[in-house]
């Protein structure tokens, strides 16, 4: 049925929401066409956030990771795809790209898992899909995702990152999309224009809330950046490694 396509493309055009000074679309903007695609398509196979709520149940993400092969310019179109992967017990797949006709610029894979909120524990991932959807074998971001460095010490903190009432989703938590902005937000325009990102991870560990003060720190070494995000209490909510041309 057409409500249960495994495989879910839209074309978009790269906004200036979506973009940063380099007039091109933003790491930022990356991460949040892939998670928009995956709420839209998710929605459409009867799976979405609002749909697996009445039944108790929230989405959240463990990981993800993108490939930067070339970022589109503002005003460009392109074509946006995800799909998800046969999932495990409780853990699944969901797969992105970006392209411009056969050329493929950004790919990303995410890992999810789904939490059962009246028991206050993980749910069976693997019964939230619809029973007669197709799922896919093909994968995307062939990168294996890596143990990021979390024990960056208090003096690499680059700043003091508030969370504010707009990082705050459906969950009421800071959304995953939000950490990425507010990283590249502690960098200046220029360091964020030398930064050529050929791959980035993520990886949320705890859930933080609105007006929680975060320490971001950050680590250069030859090859990119490690990051983390850490609570007041210490402990570590996001880490994310940056991997440089």
């Amino acid at each position: 049925m057409e409500k249960h396509r495994s495989v879910f493309e839209k074309d978009i055009t790269i906004a200036p929401s979506l973009c940063d000074s380099t007039a091109k679309l933003s790491i930022p903007g990356v991460f949040s066409v892939f998670m928009d695609m995956a709420a839209e398509h998710a929605e459409e196979i009867g799976c979405g956030i609002g749909m697996i709520k009445k039944r108790g149940l929230f989405w959240i993400t463990v990981r993800t990771k993108i490939l930067v092969r070339k970022l589109p310019d503002l005003s460009s179109h392109a074509c946006a795809v995800t799909w998800p992967s046969v999932p495990e017990r409780f853990r699944c797949m969901r797969y992105y790209l970006l392209k411009q006709g056969e050329e493929v610029l950004c790919e990303g894979k995410t890992e999810w898992a789904v939490f059962d909120m009246e028991r206050n524990r993980l749910s069976r991932a693997d019964s939230v899909y619809p029973e007669d959807l197709v799922m896919e074998e093909k994968t995307a971001c062939d990168i294996p995702f890596i143990r990021s460095a979390d024990d960056i010490p208090p003096e690499h903190e680059k700043a003091v990152y508030t969370v504010r009432s707009t990082d705050i989703d459906f969950g009421g938590h800071m959304n995953n999309a939000a950490y990425i902005k507010a990283l590249f937000s502690c960098l200046s325009s220029s360091e964020r224009s030398s930064i050529n990102v050929r791959s980035m991870e993520a990886v949320f560990r705890a859930q933080t809330f609105e007006n929680e003060q975060l320490s971001v720190r950050m680590r250069d070494d030859p090859d990119g950046k490690d990051v983390t995000f850490v609570k007041e209490d210490g402990r570590t909510c996001f880490i994310a490694r940056i991997d440089t041309v």
